[in-house]
């Protein structure tokens, strides 16, 4: 393989760090004369050829799972063909907690023959904890077997550590390193196809966490083992050695507590109310807990805008669409709210949902049964749907926020599962009516009339129309969801005579009225 010099290069370099909404951008200027310039927390520039980067988490929630990716990356064209690595990863085991290691996609995609892993951990030093993690291309020397690939290009992911991060409070707004250790010589490579040359780190990055930038290690490489520094020199007369990768250490930052609830920060990124905040949680009424990519617990504390203590509810969504727009102003921290409840009438009737025109609604949203594709009736409404496999969900609301009331949807479907409506105002709609069956209108009957009946909670139900003196009988069967619902019957092929009609519903009580058919 082409061996590769890397070239020190000396420069100037403006940096721009974003440290929170509550803080001014800074420029922070420096000279590094390095191939190396790191931005930020996050990012970085890099001229030199290979890079082994271990991820650093942001934002870790304490007794929460969180992954941390070990990757490998080639710059500015180079390809490195690799037949294994030998990597000793050290953290602080009391703040994290290994669960398990999964291979990369790199192993999987190349068909890869062997990979493990083993911890130790040391009496001497109890915090801390070792894992080496070995990965060998071809251990068989079997062509049918032979792996499809050795060649690095861009970025490839070697392994992904899964961490238990600790509950201790202690350990709040910690940062937990994950670095790279080296007991002794034959620590920490990677190895060429054949085997024949190993591949050592050359510089050393770590994460500053009171900056927030990486700094480069000063040239401790002589430090005796065990060390974070790297190759001890003397280990450079072993043959076969080359030193060509350069080392970005990572972590975990665990969250501090007081900004776990940063209410109307959706994304997390430390700016609340924005857009991209409200379109995430407009997204969520229509694809759940998928969009929520970040830290699914800490954004969904963060989605209790209206401070009344329930997360992700339809209401959080209204008063957070009226904040944006200067509609209404946020809750402080510390208030606790209790979000009024207005009553309202909504009617499922020949597959058009519709509310009374007294109650002004701000947003709702439906769960229907299969795969439905709805029909927006209302005027200044936006509708957002989507088929999870199962379900369709079904989102209609506006932005700036527009009161909407009358016929709103017509479905293809007569199964709706769940109902969230909030009014203009960011209050919570009751929905829950009485189990009921009203008289039915006209009554007596000459061609058809409608029975009107209304059930507390989503459930199947029958109703039955029988003859009380007679054998004519008429039944229907039907998913009702909570609420008011009409049925027609027709009566143009039933002779006249009194009839009874009962509607039996699974988690209520029979209910029986009576009718009159007369001669047509």
């Amino acid at each position: 393989m082409n061996r590769i010099t890397l070239i020190s290069i000396s420069f100037v370099i403006c940096l721009l760090i974003y440290l929170g909404c509550n803080s001014k951008n800074h420029i922070i200027e420096s000279e590094i004369s390095q191939q190396m310039v790191i931005l930020d927390s996050s990012s970085y520039i890099d001229t030199t050829a290979f890079a082994i980067k271990i991820e650093k988490k942001e934002r870790a929630l304490q007794g929460a799972m969180q992954s941390v990716d070990v990757s490998l990356h080639t710059y500015n064209g180079h390809q490195l063909d690799i037949g294994g690595f030998d990597l000793l990863i050290r953290y602080d085991r009391y703040a994290l907690n290994v669960q398990s290691i999964d291979t990369g996609q790199f192993f999987s995609d190349c068909d890869w023959e062997y990979f493990t892993y083993r911890m130790q951990f040391y009496p001497d030093i109890p915090n801390s904890g070792d894992i080496r993690v070995i990965s060998i291309a071809d251990i068989y020397n079997d062509p049918p077997l032979t792996p499809g690939c050795f060649e690095v290009v861009d970025s490839v992911q070697l392994f992904t550590l899964n961490f238990l991060v600790t509950n201790d409070r202690t350990y709040e707004c910690e940062f937990a390193p994950v670095i790279l250790f080296w007991n002794d010589c034959n620590d920490n490579f990677l190895y060429s196809v054949d085997g024949e040359e190993q591949y050592l780190i050359n510089d050393i990055y770590f994460y500053n966490k009171l900056k927030r930038e990486y700094y480069r290690s000063p040239d401790d490489s002589i430090m005796p083992f065990p060390s974070k520094y790297g190759v001890h020199p003397d280990c450079d007369t072993l043959p076969d050695r080359e030193k060509l990768i350069r080392l970005i250490n990572g972590g975990i930052q665990i969250i501090c507590a007081d900004s776990i609830d940063s209410a109307g920060d959706i994304n997390l990124n430390e700016i609340a109310y924005e857009m991209d905040d409200l379109n995430i949680f407009k997204n969520y009424f229509v694809s759940g807990d998928s969009v929520l990519t970040v830290n699914e617990y800490g954004q969904k504390h963060a989605s209790d805008v209206n401070r009344d203590g329930l997360t992700l509810t339809i209401e959080d969504f209204v008063h957070m669409a009226r904040v944006i727009t200067g509609d209404a102003n946020p809750y402080p921290g510390n208030y606790v709210n209790s979000t009024p409840v207005v009553s309202g009438s909504f009617r499922f009737n020949n597959g058009i949902f519709s509310v009374n025109s007294s109650l002004k609604l701000g947003a709702l949203q439906l769960v229907v049964d299969g795969n439905v594709h709805p029909t927006l009736i209302a005027d200044s409404v936006v509708m957002d749907y989507h088929f999870n496999g199962e379900q369709t969900f079904i989102f209609v609301t506006s932005f700036p926020i527009y009161p909407f009331s009358g016929d709103i949807v017509r479905l293809d479907s007569d199964k709706i599962y769940s109902i969230q409506m909030s009014d203009y105002s960011g209050n919570r709609v009751s929905n829950y009516p009485v189990y009921s069956l009203s008289q039915n209108e006209p009554n007596p009957v000459i061609t058809s009339t409608e029975i009107t009946f209304t059930v507390s909670e989503p459930q199947e139900v029958s109703l039955t129309i029988e003859q009380i003196i007679g054998d004519s009988e008429h039944r229907v069967m039907m998913f009702c969801p909570a609420g008011s619902h009409t049925y027609i019957f027709d009566a143009s092929d039933f002779p006249e005579g009194e009839y009874r009609y009962t509607l039996t519903a699974v988690k209520e009580h029979d209910i029986l009225s009576k009718m009159m058919l007369i001669e047509r």
